[in-house]
């Protein structure tokens, strides 16, 4: 009985010690940030952490190395400090996600985790999402509108566009300012060309347009090989710069269909990725219209101080997803300011701080619907050449609050697939009226 006493008391000076040491500690406010480590897009690993740490490094946090693979040193935000927890994923490798997603919460106790490199991950990252509702969840980048609609999990926000949403006042600008009446559309087959092409379609046709709809192949198939559309007014351009260099050749014999291929060409986000299509389209299509997320001048803003930041990643200054990953963290923060620096024993004071945000990401305002998504303002460009075969994009306009419903032309029980999508006039969306 002696030992026993003896263990016990042992036991509970050491405890005591251990609080002791810990004494004045705060918990630090975790943020799980999921990177492309493996497959296909495992050289942008250091680009995707680098987005996500650029909001610590403003607030005053500096580089433990020389890669962002090194980390960054803790900040305090609104009295709590914060750190970053890096995980290794693979594109559209849902058990991979799920067994990161995972050990983050469990294991790491992050109180928020940021992931998913192209749209379709949105929807895995929804499913963990709702099978772990004290963590909040950040879907990123624009990607299906599903992802936020019906079976939407209540701790995921995506502060991003859809892929509908993203091209808001192009149909408009197509119908009323080139005067088309009758438009080709050519998608990549993927969720990026379905959804910008589902929103093309919806708002035209609503003016009184008509479309006929032409797919090139799937991701992986590129866009170089893809029938040019014939007979129409002008082709409206949704496609990937995924595999690269398939775009330039496009945008080439695009052009050649048409004696004014500026007038007869629109292009959604995506199709001007590429250094090398941005440089063909000054060429060729010099003054025609493009759906972009960001605004120039804000854009190249951005890519000045993330290559100030990050002079050895600074090839990827102005890539979605290092945006995407620096705009997650960026609303995480600025939610945690609004919540005194406590996020709640379940969270639920960060979400309902992200809940009611109101905030402006690379020039563009943003505000979070019941939904956790984003209503955002799209931006439309014009494609203007340089000197030395450069190419420059200038603002042409802006479309303010743009939600998921494109101005109530898509019900949320839409779902664009591989399908034509269904051409009806009707009421325009309020930017048209």
């Amino acid at each position: 009985m002696r030992t026993d006493r003896a263990r016990l008391a042992g036991a509970l000076a050491a405890a005591v010690g251990l609080l002791a040491g810990c004494g004045g500690e705060e918990e630090p406010f975790r943020i799980g940030v999921l990177t492309d480590c493996i497959g296909i897009y495992r050289s942008l690993a250091d680009a995707e952490l680098s987005g996500a740490q650029l909001p610590l490094i403003d607030r005053g946090a500096q580089p433990r190395g020389s890669r962002p693979a090194d980390g960054v040193t803790r900040v305090s935000v609104a009295g709590a400090p914060v750190e970053l927890v890096r995980a290794c994923t693979e594109w559209s490798e849902f058990s991979t996600m799920f067994e990161q997603v995972r050990r983050l919460v469990e294991r790491e106790s992050v109180d928020a985790v940021i992931g998913g490199s192209v749209g379709v991950d949105g929807l895995g990252l929804r499913m963990v999402a709702a099978r772990l509702p004290d963590t909040t969840f950040v879907a990123l980048p624009g990607g299906a509108r599903e992802v936020t609609l019906r079976e939407r999990a209540p701790n995921l926000f995506r502060l991003e566009a859809d892929h509908g949403q993203a091209v808001g006042g192009l149909g408009t600008y197509a119908f009323r300012d080139l005067g088309w009446r009758r438009a080709s559309v050519l998608s990549q087959n993927w969720d990026a060309g379905w959804g910008a092409a589902a929103a093309f379609v919806a708002e035209f046709c609503s003016l009184g347009g008509s479309v006929t709809q032409e797919r090139s192949g799937g991701l992986l198939e590129g866009v170089s090989t893809a029938r040019v559309p014939r007979g129409s007014d002008g082709v409206a351009v949704f496609t990937t710069s995924f595999p690269p260099g398939t775009q330039a050749s496009l945008l080439k014999r695009l052009a050649a269909r048409f004696d004014e291929p500026a007038r007869h060409v629109v292009l959604g986000p995506g199709v001007l990725d590429e250094e090398a299509a941005l440089r063909v389209a000054g060429t060729v299509l010099g003054g025609a219209a493009a759906a972009t997320r960001y605004p120039p001048a804000a854009l190249e803003e951005f890519a000045k101080a993330y290559r100030r930041a990050f002079p050895g990643q600074a090839a990827h200054a102005k890539s979605e997803l290092v945006i995407a990953h620096r705009n997650a963290v960026e609303a995480l923060l600025q939610a945690l300011e609004e919540a005194g620096g406590d996020p709640g024993e379940r969270g639920e004071r960060l979400r309902a701080a992200l809940g009611a945000l109101e905030i402006e990401l690379l020039g563009v305002p943003r505000r979070v619907d019941g939904n956790g998504q984003a209503v955002v303002s799209a931006t439309l460009v014009r494609v203007a050449p340089e000197g030395g075969g450069l190419s420059t994009l200038r603002p042409l306009r802006t479309i303010a609050e743009v939600d998921q419903s494109v101005g109530n032309l898509l019900d949320a029980e839409h779902r664009p697939g591989a399908l034509d999508e269904t051409c009806e006039a009707g009421e325009p969306p309020p930017w048209a009226r």
